[in-house]
């Protein structure tokens, strides 16, 4: 069975999976869309997702690309997810996730169809290339709104890979983040219904969460 909403975009997308199938998630996490800032500072890429479960300390992230039908440059929007999606790390992640979206089918003009398996071969061959094993990816399909797992993180993110002043950043961003010190979009909770979800009604953090610092 297909989606009955519109998916214009990457919010559209985001939203949906936010909704629709939050299992994706795990259970008990906090899901904080749009996270901009940590420490006080402006963070780039912001965080598409936040994933907090306090009672494992555990810290993941979702980078969401909505790919489209009538683009040749889909390969340049999965490669700059993927990049986007290993920046994460250095935010005092443990996992570290890009979600896919494959629109229906266009009769008329679809370029991307038969370029799917090799877009996810893509990202696959990249993240063992470059040993990223804490990454995962999932994509989901418009048509059927089916969501697959491609590949599964296989461990927390090594922190030898750190120098030693990254490996200080990461710890002092980690603590932030699990400790609710840290800027998110309200907005875009409130624009596309979120909140009726559960996922921020009793455990949202008290500091403020407009788009501004």
């Amino acid at each position: 069975m297909g989606v009955t909403e519109i998916i214009k975009n990457e919010d559209d997308f985001q939203a949906h999976i936010m909704k629709d199938h939050k299992s994706l998630f795990g259970k008990c996490v906090r899901l904080f869309p749009k996270v901009d800032m940590i420490r006080g500072r402006k963070i780039s890429p912001e965080l598409d997702i936040l994933s907090i479960n306090l009672k494992l300390e555990k810290l993941r992230g979702y980078e969401f690309k909505f790919l489209n039908n009538r683009k040749d440059n889909n390969y340049k929007s999965v490669r700059e997810g993927l990049a986007q999606a290993i920046q994460y790390f250095q935010y005092g992640l443990d996992e570290s996730y890009i979600v896919l979206g494959i629109p229906k089918p266009d009769p008329k003009e679809d370029k991307l169809g038969s370029c799917v398996p090799d877009l996810i071969t893509l990202v696959r061959s990249l993240i063992w290339a470059y040993s990223f094993d804490s990454l995962g990816i999932y994509v989901w399909f418009e048509d059927r709104d089916l969501i697959q797992t491609c590949e599964s993180p296989r461990r927390n993110f090594p922190l030898q890979k750190l120098t030693s002043a990254e490996f200080n950043d990461y710890l002092l961003d980690r603590m932030c983040l699990l400790k609710d010190s840290f800027h998110f979009d309200l907005g875009f909770i409130k624009k596309h219904k979120l909140g009726a979800i559960g996922f921020w009604s009793k455990t949202m953090p008290k500091h403020k969460s407009s788009k501004q610092p």
